[in-house]
Protein backbone atom coordinates (compact mmCIF):
# COMPACT_ATOMS: atom_id res chain seq x y z
CA UNK A 1 0.00 0.00 0.00
CA UNK A 2 1.33 3.43 -0.94
CA UNK A 3 2.05 6.17 1.55
CA UNK A 4 -0.76 8.25 0.02
CA UNK A 5 -3.33 5.47 0.56
CA UNK A 6 -2.21 4.99 4.16
CA UNK A 7 -2.54 8.73 4.74
CA UNK A 8 -6.10 8.79 3.38
CA UNK A 9 -7.24 6.10 5.84
CA UNK A 10 -5.55 7.64 8.87
CA UNK A 11 -8.16 8.85 11.40
CA UNK A 12 -7.27 12.22 12.94
CA UNK A 13 -6.30 12.01 16.60
CA UNK A 14 -8.90 14.65 17.49
CA UNK A 15 -11.74 12.46 16.22
CA UNK A 16 -10.42 9.42 18.09
CA UNK A 17 -10.31 11.45 21.30
CA UNK A 18 -13.81 12.79 20.67
CA UNK A 19 -15.17 9.25 20.27
CA UNK A 20 -13.48 8.15 23.51
CA UNK A 21 -14.88 11.15 25.41
CA UNK A 22 -18.38 10.54 24.06
CA UNK A 23 -18.18 6.85 24.94
CA UNK A 24 -17.12 7.75 28.48
CA UNK A 25 -20.06 10.15 28.83
CA UNK A 26 -22.52 7.56 27.49
CA UNK A 27 -21.30 4.90 29.92
CA UNK A 28 -21.22 7.31 32.85
CA UNK A 29 -24.79 8.67 32.63
CA UNK A 30 -28.16 6.91 32.86
CA UNK A 31 -29.98 9.41 30.65
CA UNK A 32 -28.94 10.63 27.20
CA UNK A 33 -31.07 13.22 25.40
CA UNK A 34 -31.14 14.40 21.81
CA UNK A 35 -31.89 18.09 21.40
CA UNK A 36 -32.13 20.75 18.74
CA UNK A 37 -30.84 24.24 19.41
CA UNK A 38 -33.66 26.19 17.78
CA UNK A 39 -31.79 29.45 17.11
CA UNK A 40 -30.51 29.31 20.67
CA UNK A 41 -28.26 32.23 21.55
CA UNK A 42 -25.00 31.94 23.44
CA UNK A 43 -26.41 33.88 26.40
CA UNK A 44 -29.39 31.55 26.82
CA UNK A 45 -27.24 28.45 26.44
CA UNK A 46 -24.93 29.82 29.14
CA UNK A 47 -27.97 30.41 31.39
CA UNK A 48 -29.14 26.79 30.96
CA UNK A 49 -25.68 25.43 31.68
CA UNK A 50 -25.35 27.62 34.77
CA UNK A 51 -28.83 26.78 36.05
CA UNK A 52 -28.29 23.02 35.67
CA UNK A 53 -24.59 22.98 36.51
CA UNK A 54 -23.56 19.61 37.88
CA UNK A 55 -26.72 17.89 36.67
CA UNK A 56 -26.36 18.01 32.87
CA UNK A 57 -23.52 18.04 30.37
CA UNK A 58 -24.23 19.46 26.89
CA UNK A 59 -22.00 18.31 24.05
CA UNK A 60 -22.06 19.44 20.43
CA UNK A 61 -20.57 16.75 18.21
CA UNK A 62 -20.93 15.17 14.79
CA UNK A 63 -23.68 12.58 14.57
CA UNK A 64 -21.32 10.04 12.97
CA UNK A 65 -18.87 10.26 15.86
CA UNK A 66 -21.66 9.89 18.41
CA UNK A 67 -22.94 6.79 16.57
CA UNK A 68 -19.49 5.18 16.70
CA UNK A 69 -19.14 5.97 20.41
CA UNK A 70 -22.63 4.71 21.22
CA UNK A 71 -22.09 1.38 19.43
CA UNK A 72 -18.85 0.89 21.38
CA UNK A 73 -20.53 1.67 24.72
CA UNK A 74 -21.93 -0.73 27.30
CA UNK A 75 -25.51 0.50 26.95
CA UNK A 76 -28.21 -1.99 25.94
CA UNK A 77 -30.69 -1.02 23.22
CA UNK A 78 -28.46 1.93 22.24
CA UNK A 79 -28.61 0.95 18.56
CA UNK A 80 -32.35 1.66 18.46
CA UNK A 81 -31.73 5.00 20.15
CA UNK A 82 -29.22 6.31 17.61
CA UNK A 83 -31.83 5.65 14.92
CA UNK A 84 -33.76 8.56 16.47
CA UNK A 85 -31.03 11.07 15.60
CA UNK A 86 -32.34 13.53 13.04
CA UNK A 87 -30.35 16.44 11.60
CA UNK A 88 -28.19 18.83 13.58
CA UNK A 89 -28.31 17.54 17.14
CA UNK A 90 -26.87 18.46 20.53
CA UNK A 91 -26.29 15.71 23.06
CA UNK A 92 -27.23 16.05 26.72
CA UNK A 93 -25.83 13.63 29.30
CA UNK A 94 -27.49 13.55 32.71
CA UNK A 95 -28.96 11.45 35.52
CA UNK A 96 -31.90 13.85 35.79
CA UNK A 97 -35.41 12.60 34.98
CA UNK A 98 -35.89 13.38 31.26
CA UNK A 99 -39.44 14.67 31.85
CA UNK A 100 -38.20 17.17 34.45
CA UNK A 101 -35.44 18.26 32.09
CA UNK A 102 -37.95 18.69 29.26
CA UNK A 103 -40.24 20.82 31.45
CA UNK A 104 -37.33 23.00 32.57
CA UNK A 105 -36.08 23.59 29.03
CA UNK A 106 -39.58 24.36 27.72
CA UNK A 107 -40.17 26.80 30.59
CA UNK A 108 -36.98 28.68 29.72
CA UNK A 109 -37.71 29.19 26.05
CA UNK A 110 -37.99 32.79 24.82
CA UNK A 111 -40.27 34.24 22.15
CA UNK A 112 -38.81 35.61 18.92
CA UNK A 113 -40.11 37.19 15.69
CA UNK A 114 -41.17 34.86 12.88
CA UNK A 115 -39.05 34.73 9.73
CA UNK A 116 -39.85 33.50 6.25
CA UNK A 117 -39.74 29.69 6.17
CA UNK A 118 -40.15 29.26 9.94
CA UNK A 119 -42.52 26.53 11.10
CA UNK A 120 -45.24 27.65 13.50
CA UNK A 121 -44.58 25.97 16.90
CA UNK A 122 -48.26 26.37 17.80
CA UNK A 123 -51.44 27.95 16.41
CA UNK A 124 -50.80 31.64 15.73
CA UNK A 125 -53.82 33.86 16.43
CA UNK A 126 -54.11 37.59 15.78
CA UNK A 127 -56.53 39.09 18.28
CA UNK A 128 -59.33 41.57 17.68
CA UNK A 129 -58.55 45.17 18.54
CA UNK A 130 -57.11 48.54 17.58
CA UNK A 131 -53.70 48.29 15.92
CA UNK A 132 -52.86 51.95 16.42
CA UNK A 133 -51.79 52.22 12.76
CA UNK A 134 -53.31 54.92 10.54
CA UNK A 135 -55.28 53.84 7.42
CA UNK A 136 -53.06 52.89 4.52
CA UNK A 137 -51.47 49.99 2.62
CA UNK A 138 -51.46 47.88 5.78
CA UNK A 139 -55.17 47.14 5.28
CA UNK A 140 -54.28 45.32 2.04
CA UNK A 141 -51.47 43.44 3.82
CA UNK A 142 -53.90 42.30 6.51
CA UNK A 143 -56.39 41.16 3.87
CA UNK A 144 -53.69 39.15 2.07
CA UNK A 145 -53.07 37.01 5.17
CA UNK A 146 -56.80 36.65 5.98
CA UNK A 147 -57.19 39.40 8.58
CA UNK A 148 -60.45 41.34 8.24
CA UNK A 149 -59.97 44.97 9.31
CA UNK A 150 -61.63 48.37 9.11
CA UNK A 151 -60.96 52.00 9.99
CA UNK A 152 -62.27 52.91 13.43
CA UNK A 153 -61.46 56.08 15.34
CA UNK A 154 -58.82 57.06 12.81
CA UNK A 155 -56.91 53.77 13.18
CA UNK A 156 -56.94 50.30 11.60
CA UNK A 157 -59.10 48.01 13.73
CA UNK A 158 -59.01 44.19 13.47
CA UNK A 159 -62.64 43.05 13.50
CA UNK A 160 -62.23 39.63 15.14
CA UNK A 161 -59.71 37.00 16.26
CA UNK A 162 -58.07 35.27 13.29
CA UNK A 163 -56.07 32.02 13.10
CA UNK A 164 -53.34 33.05 10.64
CA UNK A 165 -51.20 29.89 10.91
CA UNK A 166 -51.80 26.42 12.33
CA UNK A 167 -49.18 24.51 14.27
CA UNK A 168 -46.67 22.95 11.86
CA UNK A 169 -47.44 25.30 8.95
CA UNK A 170 -44.68 27.26 7.21
CA UNK A 171 -44.75 31.01 7.65
CA UNK A 172 -44.71 32.99 4.40
CA UNK A 173 -43.16 36.36 3.64
CA UNK A 174 -46.30 38.49 4.02
CA UNK A 175 -47.39 36.78 7.25
CA UNK A 176 -43.91 37.25 8.75
CA UNK A 177 -44.11 40.96 7.80
CA UNK A 178 -47.60 41.43 9.30
CA UNK A 179 -46.65 39.65 12.54
CA UNK A 180 -43.57 41.83 12.80
CA UNK A 181 -45.65 45.01 12.28
CA UNK A 182 -48.04 43.89 15.02
CA UNK A 183 -45.07 43.17 17.31
CA UNK A 184 -46.09 39.52 17.67
CA UNK A 185 -43.29 37.06 18.41
CA UNK A 186 -44.72 33.55 17.95
CA UNK A 187 -41.47 31.64 17.59
CA UNK A 188 -39.88 29.84 20.55
CA UNK A 189 -36.13 29.85 20.93
CA UNK A 190 -34.55 27.29 23.20
CA UNK A 191 -33.09 23.84 23.63
CA UNK A 192 -35.74 21.42 22.35
CA UNK A 193 -35.56 17.78 23.47
CA UNK A 194 -36.91 15.41 20.85
CA UNK A 195 -35.76 12.02 22.15
CA UNK A 196 -34.30 10.48 25.30
CA UNK A 197 -32.60 7.25 26.36
CA UNK A 198 -33.43 6.39 29.98
CA UNK A 199 -31.65 3.22 31.13
CA UNK A 200 -32.59 1.34 27.96
CA UNK A 201 -36.03 2.90 27.52
CA UNK A 202 -36.40 5.11 24.45
CA UNK A 203 -38.69 8.12 24.75
CA UNK A 204 -39.84 9.97 21.64
CA UNK A 205 -40.96 13.57 21.23
CA UNK A 206 -44.60 12.52 21.73
CA UNK A 207 -43.68 10.75 24.99
CA UNK A 208 -41.83 13.77 26.34
CA UNK A 209 -44.53 16.32 25.48
CA UNK A 210 -46.82 15.91 28.47
CA UNK A 211 -49.20 18.27 30.26
CA UNK A 212 -48.54 18.40 34.01
CA UNK A 213 -52.11 19.52 34.75
CA UNK A 214 -53.66 16.79 32.60
CA UNK A 215 -51.37 14.11 34.04
CA UNK A 216 -52.17 15.14 37.63
CA UNK A 217 -55.91 15.04 36.86
CA UNK A 218 -55.56 11.54 35.37
CA UNK A 219 -53.57 10.36 38.42
CA UNK A 220 -56.17 11.73 40.84
CA UNK A 221 -58.96 10.00 38.92
CA UNK A 222 -57.02 6.72 38.82
CA UNK A 223 -56.29 6.86 42.57
CA UNK A 224 -59.92 7.66 43.37
CA UNK A 225 -61.17 4.77 41.21
CA UNK A 226 -58.65 2.36 42.75
CA UNK A 227 -59.64 3.33 46.31
CA UNK A 228 -63.35 3.00 45.51
CA UNK A 229 -62.80 -0.44 43.99
CA UNK A 230 -60.69 -1.64 46.94
CA UNK A 231 -63.36 -0.43 49.39
CA UNK A 232 -66.09 -2.19 47.38
CA UNK A 233 -64.25 -5.53 47.45
CA UNK A 234 -63.05 -4.92 51.05
CA UNK A 235 -59.35 -5.19 50.19
CA UNK A 236 -57.60 -3.45 53.12
CA UNK A 237 -54.62 -1.13 52.62
CA UNK A 238 -53.20 1.70 54.72
CA UNK A 239 -54.89 4.18 52.36
CA UNK A 240 -58.42 2.74 52.59
CA UNK A 241 -58.65 0.92 55.95
CA UNK A 242 -60.41 3.84 57.66
CA UNK A 243 -63.07 3.94 54.92
CA UNK A 244 -63.58 0.14 55.02
CA UNK A 245 -64.07 0.17 58.82
CA UNK A 246 -66.49 3.11 58.59
CA UNK A 247 -68.47 1.33 55.86
CA UNK A 248 -68.60 -1.88 57.93
CA UNK A 249 -69.82 0.03 61.00
CA UNK A 250 -72.57 1.76 59.02
CA UNK A 251 -73.65 -1.52 57.40
CA UNK A 252 -73.75 -3.31 60.78
CA UNK A 253 -75.71 -0.47 62.35
CA UNK A 254 -78.21 -0.47 59.49
CA UNK A 255 -78.71 -4.23 59.85
CA UNK A 256 -79.21 -4.00 63.62
CA UNK A 257 -81.74 -1.18 63.26
CA UNK A 258 -83.67 -3.12 60.62
CA UNK A 259 -83.75 -6.18 62.90
CA UNK A 260 -84.74 -4.02 65.91
CA UNK A 261 -81.92 -5.27 68.13
CA UNK A 262 -81.51 -3.03 71.17
CA UNK A 263 -78.04 -2.02 72.36
CA UNK A 264 -76.42 1.07 73.82
CA UNK A 265 -75.36 2.07 70.29
CA UNK A 266 -78.81 1.63 68.71
CA UNK A 267 -81.32 2.54 71.42
CA UNK A 268 -81.40 6.23 70.49
CA UNK A 269 -81.91 5.48 66.79
CA UNK A 270 -84.55 2.83 67.49
CA UNK A 271 -86.53 5.21 69.72
CA UNK A 272 -86.26 7.92 67.09
CA UNK A 273 -87.42 5.50 64.39
CA UNK A 274 -90.32 4.35 66.59
CA UNK A 275 -91.35 7.94 67.33
CA UNK A 276 -91.38 8.86 63.64
CA UNK A 277 -93.37 5.71 62.79
CA UNK A 278 -95.87 6.52 65.54
CA UNK A 279 -96.35 10.07 64.27
CA UNK A 280 -96.82 8.80 60.73
CA UNK A 281 -99.42 6.28 61.85
CA UNK A 282 -101.20 8.86 64.03
CA UNK A 283 -101.42 11.31 61.13
CA UNK A 284 -103.34 8.67 59.18
CA UNK A 285 -105.62 7.76 62.10
CA UNK A 286 -106.57 11.40 62.70
CA UNK A 287 -107.79 11.66 59.13
CA UNK A 288 -110.18 8.76 59.68
CA UNK A 289 -111.27 9.27 63.31
CA UNK A 290 -109.85 12.28 65.25
CA UNK A 291 -111.49 11.05 68.49
CA UNK A 292 -109.38 7.86 68.41
CA UNK A 293 -106.25 9.76 69.53
CA UNK A 294 -105.50 11.29 72.95
CA UNK A 295 -105.50 15.08 73.16
CA UNK A 296 -101.73 15.42 73.80
CA UNK A 297 -100.90 13.41 70.65
CA UNK A 298 -103.36 15.47 68.62
CA UNK A 299 -101.65 18.61 69.90
CA UNK A 300 -98.25 17.30 68.76
CA UNK A 301 -99.64 16.50 65.32
CA UNK A 302 -101.16 19.97 65.16
CA UNK A 303 -97.72 21.48 65.81
CA UNK A 304 -96.35 19.31 63.01
CA UNK A 305 -98.93 20.79 60.66
CA UNK A 306 -101.29 17.79 60.57
CA UNK A 307 -104.90 18.93 60.97
CA UNK A 308 -108.03 17.00 61.69
CA UNK A 309 -110.15 16.06 58.72
CA UNK A 310 -113.75 17.02 59.28
CA UNK A 311 -116.17 14.21 58.42
CA UNK A 312 -118.49 14.85 55.56
CA UNK A 313 -122.16 15.31 56.45
CA UNK A 314 -124.37 12.47 55.22
CA UNK A 315 -127.01 13.44 52.72
CA UNK A 316 -130.57 13.62 54.03
CA UNK A 317 -133.02 10.97 52.85
CA UNK A 318 -135.65 13.64 52.27
CA UNK A 319 -133.41 15.32 49.68
CA UNK A 320 -133.06 12.05 47.84
CA UNK A 321 -136.84 11.64 47.88
CA UNK A 322 -137.29 15.10 46.48
CA UNK A 323 -134.79 14.29 43.74
CA UNK A 324 -136.84 11.22 42.90
CA UNK A 325 -139.97 13.32 42.76
CA UNK A 326 -138.34 15.82 40.40
CA UNK A 327 -137.59 12.94 38.08
CA UNK A 328 -141.30 12.09 37.80
CA UNK A 329 -143.90 13.06 35.21
CA UNK A 330 -143.91 16.68 36.23
CA UNK A 331 -140.49 17.14 34.66
CA UNK A 332 -141.85 16.30 31.30
CA UNK A 333 -144.06 19.40 31.27
CA UNK A 334 -141.50 21.85 32.65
Amino acid sequence: MSTTARHKHTIPQGKLEEVEQLKDLINKHNVICLARMDKLGARQLQFIRKKLAGTIFIRMSKNRLFNIAALQSDKKNIKSFIEQIDGSTSYIFTDLNPFKLKLFLDKNKVNAPAKVGDIAPKDIIVREGNTGFPPGPMISEFKEVGIDSMVKGGSIYIKNDVLVAKKGEEIGRMLALVLSRLNLNPMEIGLNLYSAFDEGIILTDADLNISVESTLAQLKTAISNAINLSIEVAYPTKENIAFIIRKAVLSAKSLVLTAGIISKDTIRDLLSKGYITALSLSSRIIEVDPNALPSDLKEKLKRKGVSEKKPEKPEKKEDKKEEKKDLGFGSLFG
